[in-house]
Protein backbone atom coordinates (compact mmCIF):
# COMPACT_ATOMS: atom_id res chain seq x y z
CA UNK A 1 0.00 0.00 0.00
CA UNK A 2 0.96 3.81 -0.85
CA UNK A 3 2.01 6.38 1.58
CA UNK A 4 1.06 9.85 1.05
CA UNK A 5 4.47 11.88 0.84
CA UNK A 6 4.15 15.86 0.85
CA UNK A 7 7.55 17.51 0.70
CA UNK A 8 5.77 20.82 2.94
CA UNK A 9 2.18 20.37 4.96
CA UNK A 10 -0.47 21.83 1.78
CA UNK A 11 -1.58 25.40 2.92
CA UNK A 12 -4.90 26.44 2.22
CA UNK A 13 -5.42 28.92 -0.64
CA UNK A 14 -7.95 31.41 -1.24
CA UNK A 15 -11.05 29.55 -1.42
CA UNK A 16 -10.27 26.93 1.75
CA UNK A 17 -9.10 24.22 -0.78
CA UNK A 18 -5.74 22.92 -0.11
CA UNK A 19 -2.92 23.34 -2.57
CA UNK A 20 0.36 22.05 -2.38
CA UNK A 21 3.25 24.13 -4.48
CA UNK A 22 5.01 21.11 -5.95
CA UNK A 23 2.02 19.06 -6.08
CA UNK A 24 0.63 16.00 -3.64
CA UNK A 25 3.43 13.31 -4.26
CA UNK A 26 1.77 9.71 -4.03
CA UNK A 27 3.60 6.74 -3.81
CA UNK A 28 2.86 3.47 -6.28
CA UNK A 29 4.58 0.44 -7.17
CA UNK A 30 5.37 1.93 -10.33
CA UNK A 31 7.21 5.17 -8.53
CA UNK A 32 5.98 8.40 -7.42
CA UNK A 33 2.94 10.18 -8.86
CA UNK A 34 1.95 13.80 -8.45
CA UNK A 35 -1.21 14.71 -8.16
CA UNK A 36 -1.64 18.05 -9.68
CA UNK A 37 -5.42 18.91 -8.71
CA UNK A 38 -8.14 18.10 -6.20
CA UNK A 39 -11.12 19.97 -5.91
CA UNK A 40 -14.95 19.66 -4.44
CA UNK A 41 -17.33 21.36 -5.05
CA UNK A 42 -20.89 21.76 -6.02
CA UNK A 43 -23.64 24.37 -8.43
CA UNK A 44 -27.29 25.01 -7.48
CA UNK A 45 -29.22 25.62 -10.80
CA UNK A 46 -32.30 25.33 -12.13
CA UNK A 47 -33.26 24.08 -15.91
CA UNK A 48 -35.09 26.14 -18.79
CA UNK A 49 -36.80 23.86 -21.43
CA UNK A 50 -35.80 25.96 -24.55
CA UNK A 51 -39.11 26.16 -26.71
CA UNK A 52 -40.76 28.12 -24.14
CA UNK A 53 -41.04 25.37 -21.58
CA UNK A 54 -41.06 26.16 -18.29
CA UNK A 55 -38.13 25.69 -15.34
CA UNK A 56 -37.41 22.87 -12.88
CA UNK A 57 -36.64 23.33 -9.41
CA UNK A 58 -33.63 24.00 -7.80
CA UNK A 59 -31.22 21.01 -8.03
CA UNK A 60 -27.68 20.33 -6.71
CA UNK A 61 -24.88 19.40 -8.94
CA UNK A 62 -22.06 18.11 -6.32
CA UNK A 63 -18.57 17.27 -8.09
CA UNK A 64 -15.03 16.35 -7.40
CA UNK A 65 -11.66 17.06 -9.74
CA UNK A 66 -8.91 14.87 -9.67
CA UNK A 67 -5.68 15.65 -11.59
CA UNK A 68 -7.79 16.01 -15.03
CA UNK A 69 -11.16 13.67 -14.09
CA UNK A 70 -13.78 15.31 -12.81
CA UNK A 71 -16.71 12.97 -11.50
CA UNK A 72 -19.82 14.44 -11.23
CA UNK A 73 -23.16 13.70 -9.89
CA UNK A 74 -26.74 14.18 -11.29
CA UNK A 75 -29.72 14.43 -9.57
CA UNK A 76 -33.40 13.41 -11.23
CA UNK A 77 -33.51 16.46 -13.37
CA UNK A 78 -37.41 17.32 -14.55
CA UNK A 79 -39.69 20.26 -15.39
CA UNK A 80 -42.75 20.94 -17.92
CA UNK A 81 -41.85 20.65 -21.68
CA UNK A 82 -42.59 23.69 -23.92
CA UNK A 83 -43.91 23.12 -27.46
CA UNK A 84 -40.85 21.75 -29.32
CA UNK A 85 -38.38 21.44 -26.42
CA UNK A 86 -35.67 19.72 -27.14
CA UNK A 87 -33.05 20.90 -24.75
CA UNK A 88 -33.32 21.15 -20.96
CA UNK A 89 -30.73 23.53 -19.91
CA UNK A 90 -28.78 24.94 -17.01
CA UNK A 91 -29.26 28.06 -15.59
CA UNK A 92 -25.83 28.23 -13.75
CA UNK A 93 -22.24 27.26 -14.71
CA UNK A 94 -20.65 24.94 -12.81
CA UNK A 95 -17.30 26.58 -11.13
CA UNK A 96 -14.64 26.67 -13.93
CA UNK A 97 -12.17 23.95 -12.51
CA UNK A 98 -14.68 21.58 -13.91
CA UNK A 99 -15.07 22.79 -17.22
CA UNK A 100 -14.49 21.12 -20.01
CA UNK A 101 -10.94 23.17 -21.47
CA UNK A 102 -11.42 23.26 -25.12
CA UNK A 103 -14.22 20.43 -25.98
CA UNK A 104 -17.94 19.98 -24.80
CA UNK A 105 -17.99 16.70 -22.91
CA UNK A 106 -21.02 14.49 -22.96
CA UNK A 107 -22.72 11.03 -23.03
CA UNK A 108 -25.63 9.14 -22.52
CA UNK A 109 -27.64 9.32 -19.15
CA UNK A 110 -29.41 6.19 -18.16
CA UNK A 111 -33.52 7.08 -17.90
CA UNK A 112 -35.16 9.76 -20.50
CA UNK A 113 -38.69 11.04 -18.74
CA UNK A 114 -41.40 11.97 -21.58
CA UNK A 115 -44.93 13.16 -21.14
CA UNK A 116 -44.68 11.67 -17.13
CA UNK A 117 -43.30 8.12 -18.10
CA UNK A 118 -40.18 6.75 -18.46
CA UNK A 119 -38.15 5.58 -21.76
CA UNK A 120 -36.79 2.96 -22.86
CA UNK A 121 -34.25 4.21 -24.56
CA UNK A 122 -31.16 6.44 -22.78
CA UNK A 123 -30.91 10.25 -23.01
CA UNK A 124 -28.30 12.31 -24.07
CA UNK A 125 -26.56 15.07 -22.16
CA UNK A 126 -23.48 17.83 -22.90
CA UNK A 127 -21.11 20.11 -20.63
CA UNK A 128 -20.02 22.73 -22.71
CA UNK A 129 -16.40 24.60 -22.10
CA UNK A 130 -18.30 27.21 -20.53
CA UNK A 131 -19.87 24.93 -17.93
CA UNK A 132 -23.69 24.78 -19.00
CA UNK A 133 -24.99 21.38 -18.70
CA UNK A 134 -28.07 20.41 -21.24
CA UNK A 135 -30.05 17.81 -21.17
CA UNK A 136 -31.65 16.36 -24.06
CA UNK A 137 -34.35 13.20 -25.10
CA UNK A 138 -32.25 11.63 -27.23
CA UNK A 139 -28.94 12.41 -28.96
CA UNK A 140 -30.87 12.79 -31.84
CA UNK A 141 -32.74 16.31 -30.45
CA UNK A 142 -36.15 14.35 -30.61
CA UNK A 143 -38.68 16.86 -28.94
CA UNK A 144 -40.16 15.88 -25.48
CA UNK A 145 -44.35 15.71 -25.21
CA UNK A 146 -45.32 19.33 -25.23
CA UNK A 147 -46.64 20.63 -21.73
CA UNK A 148 -45.44 16.80 -20.01
CA UNK A 149 -43.09 16.08 -17.14
CA UNK A 150 -39.89 15.40 -18.71
CA UNK A 151 -36.34 15.49 -18.24
CA UNK A 152 -33.76 12.86 -16.36
CA UNK A 153 -35.74 10.22 -14.58
CA UNK A 154 -32.67 8.71 -12.60
CA UNK A 155 -30.08 9.86 -11.06
CA UNK A 156 -26.78 8.78 -12.17
CA UNK A 157 -22.57 9.94 -11.92
CA UNK A 158 -20.18 10.24 -14.93
CA UNK A 159 -16.64 11.05 -15.62
CA UNK A 160 -15.03 13.19 -17.62
CA UNK A 161 -11.93 14.58 -18.91
CA UNK A 162 -10.64 18.35 -18.59
CA UNK A 163 -6.92 18.22 -19.16
CA UNK A 164 -5.32 19.56 -22.08
CA UNK A 165 -6.84 18.82 -25.54
CA UNK A 166 -10.45 18.18 -23.19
Amino acid sequence: MGQVNADNYYAANGTGAPTFPAGLKLDDAAGQTTLNYYAVSSTATTFTFNGGGGTTGSVTIRYVRIGDWVIIHFPVITGTSGTGSTSLVSNTALDSFARPATLAQGGLFPESLNNGASIAAPGFFAISTGGIITFNRDAAGTAWTNSSSCGSNVSFTWKYYVGTGS
